[in-house]
């Protein structure tokens, strides 16, 4: 029997595009895609209202249209999960209802609390976290037929970041040049290019945690890779230590205050609530004294290169909640 509904979703756009390719050839199963598939992708910001309606019309039509001299239809919606609530609840209606030998499959990034996912006959989720990404690297290597020495698999994820779809391109071009001889990193790291970035998290995790070395590290880490410049990673501490600020105050004592009154996921609420209970209304306004120097010293107030100015702040953060920890 035909799935009706498939949701495909992940953080990471490329590794998404790249399991969505596999999955639509899964469900034609050979069958001609000029005949038995339809391909939508959602660009709602750049829509007006009418033309949203008539774009997700045609997805309707499209879904309500059974299959004519082939066994079974496929609809893929890229970027489903930008679609406008109401237009959600178009698409979960046809779920509901849908018609026989017809396949949707929903494909963005998303986290799965999203309410198509909730609706759909089966998820996908192609989430890459650490432990993730890991074996996903280690797949690919795989998968191109190369002998990569172990030991190399934790440098090459130091060096990718969170651009592990990277790996593919680079199992592509150790192939060409090793073919099936063994290797370690210091053959494959001329091939990796620059850093990959890290999640904004990771250097706030080690700062709220009191870890000095490691909270520098990953802000020079930052700070070599292509994605961000110094103004950039101060943004980046500004917004979390103006989310603490809105706690004072608020009456927030629960984690499920913190997700209502900020409009965020739980567990990050449960991770600020603490940090605001540890640090406390001063230090909580010393640190954004501190970040607002940082931003003038940037522009010029200080002779200091910028990467020092960065990990002077990321230091006396740091070491702030370090002294926290020991109340």
């Amino acid at each position: 029997m035909t799935e009706s509904a498939i949701g495909l979703f992940g953080n990471n756009e490329i590794i998404v595009n790249d399991a969505l390719h596999a999955l639509v050839g899964e469900t034609l199963n050979g069958l001609d895609p000029a005949m038995a598939l339809e391909d939508f992708t959602v660009n709602d910001d750049t829509l007006t209202p009418d033309e949203r309606e008539s774009f997700v019309q045609r997805i309707v039509t499209a879904l309500n249209t059974p299959p004519f001299l082939v066994p079974h239809r496929v609809v893929v919606v890229r970027n489903a999960y930008a679609l406008a609530k109401a237009n959600v609840e178009v698409l979960s209606r046809w779920i509901e209802a849908p018609v026989p030998e017809v396949t949707l499959i929903l494909a963005g990034t998303t986290t799965k609390s999203h309410a198509l996912l909730k609706v759909v006959g089966r998820t996908i989720d192609t989430t890459v976290g650490f432990k993730e990404g890991e074996s996903f690297v280690k797949e690919k290597l795989r998968e191109n037929n190369l002998r990569v020495d172990p030991a190399a698999i934790g440098p090459i994820m130091d060096r990718l970041g969170e651009e592990v779809e990277r790996v593919d391109a680079l199992a592509r071009t150790l192939w060409s040049v090793f073919g099936d001889a063994k290797i370690g990193f210091a053959e494959i790291e001329p091939y990796l290019g620059t850093m990959g970035n890290v999640p904004e998290w990771d250097l706030t995790d080690c700062i709220d945690r009191g870890r000095t070395a490691e909270a520098v590290k990953t802000a020079r880490r930052m700070l070599d890779s292509e994605g961000r410049v110094p103004v950039q990673v101060v943004g980046i501490l500004q917004r979390h230590y103006l989310r603490l600020a809105q706690l004072q105050n608020s009456g927030a004592a629960t984690t499920a205050a913190v997700v209502s009154l900020l409009g965020i996921k739980e567990y990050p609420a449960k991770k600020l609530l603490g940090t605001f209970n540890a640090l406390g209304t001063d230090r909580v306004a010393r640190a954004l004294q501190l970040v607002a120097q940082a931003d003038i010293d940037l522009k010029g107030a200080t002779a200091l290169e910028p990467t020092l100015i960065m990990e002077i702040l990321v230091a006396r953060l740091a070491k702030m909640s370090e002294g926290a920890g020991r109340r």
